[in-house]
């Protein structure tokens, strides 16, 4: 058994700083002044105060408050009211540090009252601030709301800059908590700039590493990373050993995270060693907990089971109560694993409950998929049902005001809901309910995109209905297509086929043991944006990269055939293994008519598989049977068909904008360590000049080109055509761009965040460039060129899988258009296209035509 789970249900609860309102109160200078006639028990009394405040800099926290304990003894027995009130404060501060939660909030109670006995506001602000702190630790965020709200109000009315920033800090780790990420990063992000202009740099480590947290838990590794190094950096510079640890502790999870054990544990093993060197137990406990994480992850059951038992003890002790609800959360996934379903039950049944009085809604949602998982693979799918809907509900209730590159990476986080869902209903008979789900959890925040894109006029944020099965069928029905939607989960692959009918079909293909070692060559875990993928996932993924790496073949030894005869052989034979995979369970319910469309919704690493070069049991292609194409999600699909094509009256002037090969820009070569241009394609030139022939238009080609001529026309044109160099970015989706002509305004690089921007009417573009298709695979399908261009408006999109070479792909292109041409279906004249290419001699081999597919409408 093989339970897909997101890493986020396992990691420690630890944030960054959250005690960021006391450093802040904290300043160089002795905080008190000896007043004139002072008696030498007041004087002993202000020493302690200060010997305790250089203690706490230097990181000696328990010395710090046994002598701010001194301190506090010395002024009551005094009766000095205002030295009691500081003395109380930095108690009341210093204790979250040792999980004295109950003992901080006696203090800071004390301090409130004093403050207000002595009519001393600032005093009363700053009592605020330590409650802020003690209840964010506690996981109490209606409280921590309602305080850090009140250290707001005072702070600006007495013009405390130090308190306005630390509420507002503190306001951003409570929406974090509560998985509020869109409000959370803006609350941090402006706490960090005020620290910033105040030059203070404590407080720009506490917000850099709070930063760090927050992109961390949206699934953004690399930015995460940067924020986080940021922190590391000024806490050695200032010498802050509290500091230090925490942004240790934090870099380990992220590479836990990134699947990258050895530096996990390096960087935890350093923090735990700095913990217990200043007797920071929640330090210490989380640092035990993700090495714990890092045994469950390489399958250490028993030693993750002894190590959550640990945590878990010592959370109780200290009364963390979210450190709690994970520590359940964590013994109940490990023993899932462990087959110990009755265990893993009562454990998840009891972090749901807490978390629930907590109102951790993103722990809700953990809890709940835990739970459904658990009673799911006990064989008890009916229960599982309601329980993993419900997860589902309170996950997407996260997504609202979460920008749309953040959007994406949380869905990915929690696709495993869909999946397990997907799985239970299939199990109890419900196929139908199964593709919903599907569907459901599938490009959702392109969908939402698309639809707010179709809308403009619209200010506010649309919420979409999840799609029914009457819906799923209408599209095939309007169509006139078949629709496979691929769906990879841990009982094996499930492909649901919707006929031009209106009839569903669900078919399931399971795998043994055997065929999944055959098949998975690149070892167990593949780096997905933090979720650990279960094995038919992997299987795929080895199987297509196989399959594509096979077809981008060495071509000057494919040109000696017989050299090339068995190096081809065995290229034939992994497309046919991915035939049988995806086409021949399903083959009876394809259309007969080769003119019939199918349209292929694939799942993860199925969006790089080349239907069209697929080969069935009589040596046929996929294309030579069938007119095909492509789509995120069947919702996608029907947002761009509903946009009608424009009319030449609505596309303007340059109804077709034909470029190629322009003035190309220069980039950056890691091998020469210096900016090169890219090379020249004198074929795509010579393919852009005959297309605008066959368009009847004139071709933009080399220095005509340029980045500001073309957005202004991109934005007029009904056909794009774009043949140059494609640059993917698979780490930064975003920074994908097409090569053009540099201007006085521009670098020559259209990104695809650039062409995001644009407001297209175009009905096709056609990437006539490298590997043009690809980019940044998520749950939200490819996250690239192809992507932004049908974002902005743009009704379909021809794209590249791989790099093909030039002149072929100048021979297919001008087929292509000859039929689109005549026809004006761009299924049609694609299919067309390859059968004519694959018919020359000399690109015969798929490597020359199958690496196009297109995306979208289809006329």
């Amino acid at each position: 058994m093989s339970f897909s789970v997101s890493l986020s249900l396992l990691l420690a609860f630890g944030l960054s700083g959250t005690t960021d309102r006391p450093f802040a109160s904290l300043s160089p200078n002795p905080i008190v002044t000896l007043a004139q006639g002072a008696s030498e028990d007041d004087a002993r009394g202000d020493r302690l105060l200060e010997q305790g405040r250089q203690q706490f800099k230097n990181s000696q926290f328990r010395e710090a408050a046994a002598t701010w304990e001194r301190a506090l003894s010395v002024y009551r027995a005094e009766g000095d009211r205002r030295g009691e009130l500081q003395a109380v404060g930095f108690l009341g501060m210093i204790y979250p540090y040792f999980g004295e939660y109950r003992k901080a909030l006696e203090f800071a109670e004390r301090q409130l009252a004093l403050a207000r006995e002595l009519g001393d506001r600032q005093g009363e602000s700053n009592a605020w601030g330590n409650f802020s702190v003690i209840y964010i630790y506690l996981g109490d965020f209606p409280r921590a709301i309602e305080v850090s709200e009140k250290l707001l109000e005072l702070s600006r009315e007495l013009d405390d800059r130090a308190g306005e920033r630390s509420a507002i800090g503190n306001l951003g780790l409570i929406y974090l908590s509560r998985s509020q990420y869109g409000k959370a990063i803006e609350y941090i992000h402006k706490s960090l700039e005020m620290s910033r202009e105040d030059g203070n740099k404590l407080n720009q480590s506490n917000g850099l590493g709070n930063l760090g947290v927050a992109y961390r838990a949206i699934g953004n590794y690399d930015r995460a990373i940067e924020y986080t190094e940021a922190q590391l950096e000024i806490a050695r510079e200032i010498g802050n050993r509290q500091q230090e640890a925490n942004a240790l502790g934090n870099l380990g999870i992220i590479y836990i995270y990134k699947q990258q054990y050895n530096s996990a544990i390096e960087y935890n093993e350093r923090q735990l060693a700095i913990a217990r060197e200043i007797g920071d137990p929640r330090g210490a406990k989380n640092a035990l907990g993700n090495i714990g994480i890092v045994d469950f992850l390489r399958e250490d059951y028993g030693g993750a089971i002894a190590r959550f038992n640990e945590v878990l003890s010592l959370t109780r002790q200290i009364g963390d109560r979210a450190g709690e609800a994970n520590s359940l959360g964590n013994l109940a996934q490990a023993h899932l694993r462990s087959a110990n379903y009755s265990e893993a039950t009562n454990y998840a049944r009891e972090q749901l409950a807490l978390v629930r009085e907590l109102g951790d809604r993103r722990a809700e949602a953990n809890a709940l998929m835990s739970l459904g998982g658990a009673l799911l693979y006990d064989g008890r799918s009916q229960e599982a049902i309601p329980l993993l809907r419900q997860g589902i509900e309170v996950f997407e209730s996260l997504v609202p005001g979460v920008s749309n590159e953040n959007k994406i990476t949380l869905l990915d986080t929690f696709g495993d809901s869909y999946d397990l869902l997907q799985q239970a209903l299939v199990l109890v008979g419900r196929a139908e309910e199964a593709l919903e789900v599907s569907e459901r959890g599938r490009a959702r925040a392109f969908v939402e995109l698309l639809a707010q894109r179709r809308n403009p006029n619209s200010t506010a944020e649309i919420e979409l209905d999840p799609p029914t099965i009457a819906d799923i069928t209408q599209v095939a029905r309007d169509r006139q297509a078949t629709l496979v939607e691929y769906s990879i989960v841990d009982a094996g692959l499930l492909i649901w086929v919707v006929t031009p009918e209106g009839n569903v079909h669900l078919r399931t293909v399971k795998f043994s043991p055997e065929q999944l070692q055959n098949l998975a060559e690149q070892g167990r875990v593949s780096a997905a944006g933090g979720v650990i993928l279960n094995e038919n996932e992997i299987a795929f993924a080895n199987a297509v990269r196989g399959t594509r790496a096979a077809l981008n073949f060495n071509q000057s030894a494919a040109q000696e055939q017989a050299n090339a005869v068995e190096e081809i052989e065995e290229e034939r034979e992994k497309l046919k293994e991915l035939y049988n995979l995806l086409i021949k369970p399903i083959e009876d319910l394809l259309p007969d008519n080769p003119d019939a469309r199918i349209v292929f919704i694939p799942d993860a690493s199925l969006f790089l598989v080349p239907f069209p070069a697929l080969i069935d049991d009589r040596d046929r292609y996929l294309i030579e049977r069938y007119t095909l194409l492509s789509a995120p999600s069947i919702q996608v699909l029907q947002l761009t068909e509903r946009r009608s094509p424009p009319s030449s009256s609505e596309s303007g002037e340059g109804e077709f904008l034909v470029v190629g090969n322009p003035k190309m820009p220069p980039v950056y070569s890691l091998e020469r360590n210096q900016l090169e241009p890219l090379r020249a394609l004198p074929y795509a030139q010579a393919e852009a000049i005959e297309i605008a022939k066959i368009v009847k238009t004139l071709a933009l080609v080399g220095e005509k080109a340029t980045e500001a001529l073309l957005k202004q026309r991109m934005t007029q044109a009904r056909v794009i055509h774009l043949a140059t160099h494609g640059l993917i970015d698979d780490r930064h989706a975003m920074d994908s761009a097409i090569a053009v002509t540099p201007d006085s305004d521009n670098d020559g690089l259209l990104t695809a965040e650039e062409i995001f921007e644009l407001d297209l009417k175009a009905d096709l573009v056609v990437l006539s460039a490298c590997e043009t298709g690809l980019g940044e695979i998520t749950g939200d399908g490819v996250v690239g060129l192809s992507r932004s261009f049908l974002s902005a408006g743009s009704r379909s999109v021809l794209v590249s899988l791989w790099s093909v070479r030039d002149d072929s792909t100048a021979f297919l292109m001008r087929e292509f258009y000859r039929e689109f041409d005549r026809t004006g279906d761009k299924a049609h004249a694609l299919r067309q296209a390859m059968l004519v290419t694959m018919d020359r001699e000399q690109y015969a081999h798929p490597f020359h035509w199958a690496a196009f597919t297109l995306i979208g409408a289809a006329d």
